[in-house]
């Protein structure tokens, strides 16, 4: 406690039960222009002074921090610190600090506070896109220092990005629009599909002039979605007139990439190889829609 208090007024009374005035370190003085009067209808003890015992505030900790056990990357969650060493005011509560840990890395701190809500401190916390890699995190609710009683900790969730693609020929020769909009029926049955989730499921319909662009289309859609590390691939379908060897072929455009001998519209095996397919676990597809396309050599 510090500062001066003045009082100044023509009269000033004060009344209660019991009123006590209290100088710690220094003196009270009364000063009047007439006459001091002191009164009372018992009697009026002179003491010596006996120092006023001061109450020492027991130093406030976060006790408790609550929490998802389980957060994705690239998403917002609300954490609380819900218990504390006393009983606290809410100007105490807005010191509450907030730091977090990624795996085993050093402790980094949040710039911003919380915000009071009645007797506890909530924060909301957005889960960096960049995390989807990391294992663990570690929400810290604290005064002075970090410490593990008062955090929780959250596994990283993986959720990757599932690619279905359906190629299709995209030549001026017949069947032309029959293609386009097999490829198209496909994209419109997937979407309404019991399983389809738009924040994991990515289906596109490229439109192609020969076999051998889907070796480096597919990796521009990896890129796409944030790389190879964050795609997998659910679905691969082509949809084009096919052949008696290798599947599919194009009737106008020519195969650069290892073309069946005496035969450009169609891609060797060797080139098919080529094609890099990071597949789903579970349940991956690969369909070749088209005339011959089942065809097997010997039956």
């Amino acid at each position: 406690m510090s500062g001066i208090i003045i009082k100044t007024g023509k009269i000033i009374t004060k009344t209660a039960e019991k009123i006590m005035l209290n100088a710690t370190n220094g003196d009270i003085t009364f000063n009047a222009a007439k006459s001091v009067v002191v009164s009372s209808d018992q009697k009026i003890t002179y003491n010596s002074y006996e120092a006023v015992e001061q109450e020492e505030k027991e130093d406030l900790l976060v006790k408790k921090v609550e929490g998802p056990t389980e957060v994705e990357a690239g998403k917002e969650y609300i954490f609380t610190a819900s218990e504390f060493s006393r009983k606290a005011m809410p100007v105490e509560l807005q010191n509450v600090k907030w730091a977090y840990q990624v795996d085993d890395q050093d402790i980094l701190y949040f710039k911003n506070p919380g915000k009071v809500i009645g007797g506890v401190v909530t924060k909301n916390i957005y889960v960096d896109e960049e995390l989807w890699d990391n294992k663990t995190l570690k929400i810290y609710a604290y005064f002075q220092n970090p410490v593990e009683d008062a955090s929780v900790d959250c596994e990283i969730k993986f959720v990757p990005i599932e690619l279905l693609l359906i190629f299709y020929i995209d030549e001026d020769h017949k069947g032309n629009t029959l293609m386009a909009e097999a490829a198209q029926t496909r994209l419109k049955n997937i979407k309404n599909s019991d399983w389809y989730d738009p924040n994991i499921h990515k289906v596109h319909c490229p439109p192609i002039q020969s076999i051998d662009e889907i070796i480096k289309i597919i990796p521009k859609y990896y890129k796409k979605y944030g790389g190879k590390e964050k795609v997998v691939v659910k679905e691969i379908g082509v949809v084009s007139h096919s052949g008696g060897q290798d599947g599919p072929i194009s009737y106008e455009t020519e195969i650069k990439i290892c073309p069946i001998k005496n035969w450009p519209h169609q891609m060797d095996m060797c080139g098919w190889e080529q094609i890099e397919l990071i597949w789903v676990k579970k349940d991956p597809i690969c369909v070749f829609y088209g005339c011959n396309s089942g065809w097997k050599k010997n039956g």
